[in-house]
């Protein structure tokens, strides 16, 4: 154990809280809170009246505070930044000299509760935009944090997204808005002072359109007048100001009109447009006009002879065997001029519109790009390009302009999926494939499969259509593509059409053909009974044995039903019912049903060998049950009265541990069931436990687990690998297509892939799903906060941690960096874990201490759990010196004694149960405690919901509260925030919260030093 001042001497830090951290710590968020209605007494409504202030383009606005009562004045807000600060801390503010109301947000009228809310998010960010630049600049050191207040002190700006909320909220309000105008060369100096109309109705302004003329009478152009007044732009349109009213504008005609607006000013629009460019105005702009504004037209014949045709624009199209040709033409009335003549280097016709030629030119090389002078034809020749031009070019050119082809081209087609029919049929347990389509050969499906998987983007079929294989992701490739993979049929067995898969495919394979919208598929009888009775499990004949009958809960008859068909069709199946269901008695059952079937193997931890025989001495007397404990020799006798046939056994229930030393014993031992309890424990399929249980030859294979993906998606594989081996393939391959792009890459059509094919072997109920008579179960976080000598010591270890990662090998040295984790996870609960002489205290542990007291003053019994031994060890020094009864199981107990100190607590009037998070995270029922501590969070998310479930669980009648103890800004905080993230894995496969976090990354743990 280190000693403190050693530790301090090596990691001298001082006092590291900066003025930042002082901020935070004496912030906002340290006040206290109150109830939305607590109101002063005394204190009538007030409201929040908006002023607008225009200059020089820039719309701000400012603001008077006062009583809603129309016989009282209002006071102006003189700076707006303190306004909203009192308002947060509920403090008082004068107005004047003889009213200082205590600023509160919940005595705001409905409409200026909105308006003090979009006050404090503009000050929010207005304040993080100059905090970032004066920061970044040279004028830090001058301005420093006050400059903001300075800038907006007593008015905010109005633009982008914050103009549109504030026209929302004064648009609501029947009366006039007050507004000023100042002299944008003398911001105080007013300009014009009135009243505001506000308009919630969209403003369409008017203009004019005259003939012009030169003083000889001769026709020069039009004239364009009008005006919309002032323009200023929010996020999602825009606003017009003028004749004293603010009125909503389209959005489009300001960003026309802005050119023009900002070159007259405020004055109206005048604009002259010459004979030359009236084309472009009266064939692009007028018809803009005509729909958002009130445009007056003379009708004009002087105008209308000037005006030259509107070109239209028309293509041709053909093709030949392995090409295909275009030209293009502009139509002015009669006048014709192909878009193949050179635009440059040569007078134009007057009336031509050569934009409109030259955009119509550009489309057509853009998938034309060679040119055939002899013919006067733009050909393309590539077949991706002529496949590209048929998906997405010929809509382009329609758009442009009308589009003419011959037969050879109409001949030419884009299929963007094919027909394709599945035959399935079920025999001697596997299920024959069978696909076929009604207008290609299997060799082309070949073919196409091939080019999909290449990932082209298209595939030329051999009657000369293309099929666009990138658009397949939703159609009938991709779909065949994807079940071939999933069922691992290679491409060869496909093209023999010999596909045969084992029939627990049947239930996967069935839900994606229901699911292939572009397949038909057909199943023989059957597979339609198999899918059927998984379907239908509550309608089964499966009878629960007659002395259990009055026993099982609906939900647990489920559960057996379940299992019993999964029996029947020959398969595993992980029963992953949460914590407290009766996941033990669900197996008892089935194991009663078929008794004289054979023998079964129950493989347990250690800890649940003896719970496990008392339950079936509960549940299920009859049946004849050999534990597999003592000695190697016992152990071996036991066995051997198995591998004889002996009848006089039912059940044999062994340890995960005693079973890796007697593997060998059972080689020729032959199970009717083989059940695996808290099937985590070979969720890594490398270890001896893991590679022991599959040896075991069962003739039907169960996993009970709470958690069946603890840490990551091979845990899953690894339980499945024990059920069915090969049914999620071999890890590697496994590793390959599912676990990595899911994990890695957030494949989330992978990750529906892999749910498809679990569920149906995987029965997951909750309890607030299926016990609703189960009291409720009520969460809370309480956080404390060190004190400053445990700060350093805290500062102090992360700042080492910080230095080994930097200078270390993550991987090489992973054990040393995360035994010094361990030790800043025990600086949070008590320093004195890791300094000898430390005898500051532990906030924590002192309010642990308080929480027993208090809740003992309740009547209350309390569970309370650490994975650190050692600070059981200190609680205890705690709870004699308080002179408070407990009992404490750690992993030392013995098994025998676990379950005799339960009894007792379930039945006497001790009021703490100290447990250690590993030794009493399963088998126990505790179910005489309605108070659940958990003083440190542990990585495993699941194992902590676990050791909460010893309270709450089938028996317990009162309501049961956890408390989660987190030292705030700490890794502990880190720890919870990192559950909550990694456990979405679990309930995105499951569709359960029940993964954890213990597997971690170099990244991760530096987000865990913060």
């Amino acid at each position: 154990m280190l000693l403190l001042e050693e530790f301090l001497t090596t990691y001298d830090i001082g006092d590291a809280t900066d003025s930042t951290g002082m901020r935070f710590l004496r912030g906002e968020h340290m006040e206290e809170t109150f109830s939305e209605n607590d109101v002063p007494d005394g204190q009538e409504p007030c409201r929040i009246i908006p002023q607008l202030s225009i200059s020089d383009g820039r719309l701000t606005v400012s603001f008077r505070y006062g009583p809603v009562s129309g016989s009282k004045r209002s006071y102006k807000i003189k700076s707006v930044p303190e306004f909203v600060d009192k308002t947060k801390k509920r403090e008082p503010m004068p107005f004047g000299k003889k009213w200082t109301p205590v600023l509160t947000e919940e005595r705001l009228e409905d409409n200026s509760r909105r308006m003090y809310d979009l006050m404090r998010r503009i000050l929010d960010e207005e304040r993080l935009h100059a905090e970032n630049f004066i920061k970044r600049s040279s004028l830090y050191s001058y301005w420093g944090t006050s400059h903001f207040e300075m800038t907006f002190r007593d008015e905010l700006p109005l633009y982008g997204r914050w103009l549109d909320e504030f026209f929302s909220i004064v648009a609501e309000n029947a009366g006039p808005l007050d507004y000023l105008e100042t002299d944008h060369y003398d911001y105080y100096k007013e300009k014009k002072k009135g009243k505001l109309t506000i308009s919630p109705e969209a403003h369409r302004p008017s203009f004019l359109i005259t003939a012009y003329h030169s003083e000889e009478g001769e026709f020069l152009g039009v004239r364009l007048t009008g005006g919309m007044g002032q323009c200023f732009y929010g996020e999602r349109r825009a606003y017009s100001f003028g004749n004293n009213e603010l009125a909503p504008l389209n959005i489009r005609l300001a960003k026309l009109m802005e050119p023009v607006e900002q070159a007259a000013g405020l004055e109206d629009i005048v604009m002259e447009i010459g004979r030359r460019e009236l084309p472009e105005f009266y064939h692009k702009v007028v018809p803009q006009l005509r729909e958002m504004t009130e445009l007056s037209e003379p009708d004009d014949e002087e105008i209308q002879r000037y005006l030259p045709p509107e070109a239209k624009i028309f293509y041709y199209l053909d093709a030949e065997e392995n090409q295909v040709f275009g030209r293009g033409a502009a139509l002015y009335n009669t006048r014709r001029h192909s878009l193949s003549e050179p635009l440059n280097n040569r007078p134009l016709e007057p009336y031509r519109d050569l934009d409109a030629e030259i955009r119509a030119r550009d489309a057509l090389e853009a998938y034309f790009p060679y040119y055939d002078e002899e013919r006067d034809l733009f050909y393309n020749d590539r077949e991706d390009g002529i496949c590209q031009f048929l998906q997405d070019g010929l809509d382009r050119l329609f758009t442009i302009g009308e589009v003419r082809s011959t037969e050879r081209f109409q001949s030419l087609g884009v299929k963007r999926t094919i027909p394709l029919n599945i035959g399935v049929s079920m025999e001697n347990n596997l299920l024959d494939l069978k696909v076929t389509s009604d207008e290609y050969s299997e060799e082309e499906l070949l073919d196409i499969l091939q080019a999909y998987r290449e990932k082209k983007k298209f595939f030329r079929l051999k009657n000369g259509n293309f099929l666009l294989l990138a658009e397949q992701e939703n159609n009938a490739v991709a779909e065949l593509s994807m079940m071939l993979d999933t069922m691992q049929v290679s491409l060869k067995d496909f093209v023999r059409g010999k596909m045969q898969i084992p029939a627990y495919r049947a239930l996967y394979l069935d839900r994606m053909m229901q699911s292939m919208e572009n397949v038909y598929a057909d199943r023989d009888r059957h597979f339609r009974s198999l899918v059927r009775d998984f379907r239908t499990v509550e309608e089964s004949d499966y009878e629960v044995p007659e002395a259990l009958r009055g026993v099982l809960r609906p939900y647990q008859t489920v559960g057996y039903q379940w299992l019993r068909m999964l029996d029947h069709c020959g398969f595993g199946g992980i029963l992953a019912d949460d914590m407290g269901l009766g996941k033990t008695l669900q197996i008892i059952t089935l194991i009663a049903s078929l008794q004289g079937d054979g023998v079964s193997m129950i493989v347990t931890p250690a800890s649940l060998v003896y719970n496990w025989r008392e339950e079936f001495r509960r549940f299920a007397p009859e049946l004849k049950v050999c534990t597999v404990t003592g000695t190697a020799g016992t152990r071996r006798d036991v066995i051997e009265t198995v591998n004889k046939e002996n009848r006089d056994v039912d059940v044999l229930i062994t340890s995960y541990d005693l079973l890796k030393r007697d593997i060998d014993a059972y080689e020729d031992a032959e199970f009717r069931f083989v059940v695996l309890d808290e099937a985590q424990y070979i969720k890594n399929a490398r270890t001896s436990a893991a590679r022991s249980v599959k040896l075991l030859r069962g003739q039907t294979r169960f996993a009970l687990t709470g958690t069946p993906i603890e840490n990551r998606l091979s845990d899953l594989w690894s339980i499945f690998d024990f059920l069915m081996p090969g049914f999620l393939f071999d890890y590697e391959t496994f590793r390959r297509e599912i676990e990595t792009p899911v994990v890695r890459g957030g494949d989330e059509a992978k990750a529906e892939q892999l749910k498809r094919m679990v569920t149906p072997f995987v029965l997951r109920r909750l309890k607030q799903d299926v016990l609703k008579e189960l009291p409720e179960k009520l969460e809370e976080i309480q956080y404390t906060s060190m004190e400053s000598r445990q700060q350093q010591l805290y500062d102090a270890q992360v700042l080492h941690i910080r230095n080994l990662l930097a200078e270390a090998d993550y991987q090489k040295d992973r054990f040393r960096i995360l035994a010094e984790l361990t030790r800043l996870r025990q600086i949070c609960c008590d320093p004195a874990l890791c300094f000898e002489n430390y005898r500051k205290g532990s906030a924590k542990r002192q309010r642990c201490i308080e929480l027993i007291r208090s809740a003992m003053e309740g009547g209350h019994k309390i569970l309370l759990f650490s994975q650190f031994t050692s600070m059981l060890e200190l609680l205890e020094g705690d709870l004699r010196g308080e002179g408070i009864a407990y009992y404490k199981i750690t992993g030392a107990t013995a098994k025998e004694k676990r379950i005799r100190m339960v009894n007792a607590f379930n039945g006497d009037d001790t009021p703490v149960f100290l447990i250690s998070l590993k030794a009493g995270g399963t088998g126990l029922n505790l179910v005489g405690a309605d108070i659940v501590i958990h003083y440190d969070p542990w990585w495993n998310f699941a194992a902590q919901n676990q050791a909460t479930d010893r309270a709450h669980r089938i028996g317990q009648k009162n309501i049961v509260s956890v408390y989660k103890l987190i030292l705030k800004d700490t890794i502990e905080e880190r720890i919870i925030e990192m559950q909550d993230s990694k456990q979405k894995l679990s309930e995105d496969i499951l569709g359960a919260e029940d993964i954890s976090s213990s597997a971690i990354d170099r990244d991760e743990l530096l987000q865990l030093l913060g």
